[in-house]
């Protein structure tokens, strides 16, 4: 079975190096990553697993080659 799942905004270092790029610098998708800090939105990696580990037998329900966001999942 194979399911791609789709985090969200995690604080990582990759996400802490988009956060100190020059305003002026344009890459894409870095203002959505840039709009997420100091919001909810921005996971931290111990709250991203637990909520993977939550969802981790639900994936299973779904088709095979599925794409899902864990953040429109109810859980």
């Amino acid at each position: 079975h194979f399911t791609s799942l789709a985090p969200g905004v995690v604080r990582t270092a990759m996400v802490e190096g988009i956060f100190a790029l020059d305003p002026n610098e344009r890459h894409s998708g870095t203002e959505r990553v840039k709009a997420a800090e100091g919001t909810e939105k921005l996971q931290s990696p111990a709250t991203i697993a637990e909520r993977f580990l939550k969802v981790l037998p639900l994936l299973l329900k779904e088709p095979t080659g599925s794409f899902i966001d864990i953040r429109m999942m109810t859980l």
